[in-house]
């Protein structure tokens, strides 16, 4: 069986030593991490189609329309949906992944604009809808996603939650210091008033010498995130945006964060930057959504609710020892989470949609 994963994630900022363009990070997540894992013959790359069937373009300038299965990820374009029709009558099995609810996008979110019938007709949510339908099969990272999914696909919606290469996050040293680094890792790019939630929280407990704070992933181009977050620039370290294989160097604080707005979009979200920080050795402090609760329920992370529980949440992990106790139950539980699980649900997909 030939497997062709066709993404249209890759990012436009950053590139390989060949010059070409690195999966983005729902791309790496969802797709990327397999592509040498699992047991097929998979070649990965942008979608494309010839004489009825979908294929792949892969970043050598070949072209593979011998696809058993084609797996795309955010494929929204207008010509698809018939082409799925046209290609699965012709024996393909074409499945797509969903890993975010972009019918529950807050407008502030850049990608709102870049997904809406009104600023994009040939790329859009609508014709999103209409490709999920016309699939051979779904995937969904979350439940909440199977759920909203089921409304509109009458196709098989299955579950594989996002998975992480535990070992390939080096435990990070802990420290014996009481104003530990709070940080955070990712684009500010698109959001969705997330960071905005962290006002009135990180600069009075930097301000009081409590803590310092740092983001990973700056790129000069996008927002800052001491704006977001209320905090003047000189008082936030950064590190700029890595590729994926350089992605895990990026945690490199003391205590992780993930404040996440109440918008639609954010409630299909997975925990998968919790799993990060587990690996990474990093204790953190999260937004009570549906995942990130089912997360901690688990012993993975403390979910609050209000900004009076980031305060006390963050000034308990001060102390050295709550870190390192915290730090190793984490780390020991998130290998529950490895990468290697979700090659056996894949595997499982692949190995019978035959039946199909």
């Amino acid at each position: 069986m030939k497997i062709g994963f066709a993404s249209t994630d890759w990012s436009h900022t950053v590139k390989d030593e060949k010059g070409h363009p690195v999966w983005g990070g729902a791309g790496w997540a969802r797709l990327g991490q397999y592509v040498h894992r699992l047991p097929f013959d998979v070649v990965a790359g942008a979608p494309a189609f010839h004489k009825g069937v979908f294929g792949v373009a892969d970043w050598n300038e070949k072209l593979h329309f011998d696809c058993d299965v084609v797996y795309m990820q955010r494929a929204m374009f207008d010509d698809i949906p018939d082409r799925i029709l046209e290609a699965r009558a012709n024996g393909q099995i074409i499945i797509n992944d969903i890993d975010d609810w972009y019918w529950g996008l807050s407008p502030a979110n850049g990608a709102f604009r870049a997904s809406h019938p009104k600023s994009n007709e040939k790329e859009n949510v609508n014709h999103y809808k209409k490709i999920l339908a016309r699939s051979s099969v779904v995937t969904v990272s979350t439940p909440y996603l199977a759920d909203r999914i089921s409304q509109f696909v009458d196709r098989p919606i299955v579950l594989i939650r996002n998975f992480i290469e535990v070992d390939k996050f080096t435990p990070r040293q802990l420290s014996d210091t009481n104003i530990p680094v709070v940080g955070w890792v990712g684009s500010t790019a698109h959001r969705s008033g997330d960071l905005e939630i962290m006002r009135g929280i990180l600069e009075p407990l930097d301000k009081a010498g409590e803590i310092t704070v740092h983001h990973s992933g700056q790129n000069t181009n996008h927002p800052k995130f001491a704006d977001a977050v209320g905090m003047k620039v000189e008082r936030v370290t950064t590190l700029p945006m890595a590729a994926p294989e350089d992605y895990p160097k990026l945690f490199q604080f003391d205590v992780g964060i993930v404040p996440l707005s109440g918008a639609p979009f954010n409630e299909a979200k997975s925990y998968i930057k919790g799993l990060e920080y587990a690996a990474a050795g990093i204790p953190f402090v999260a937004t009570a959504t549906e995942e990130y609760s089912f997360l901690a329920e688990q012993g993975i992370g403390v979910a609050v609710k209000k900004p009076s529980h980031w305060l006390s949440q963050l000034r308990q992990l001060r102390d050295p020892d709550v870190r390192a106790e915290r730090a190793t139950q984490y780390r020991e539980l998130v290998k529950q989470h490895d990468v290697s699980y979700g090659v056996g649900l894949l595997t499982k997909l692949f190995s019978s949609v035959a039946d199909l």
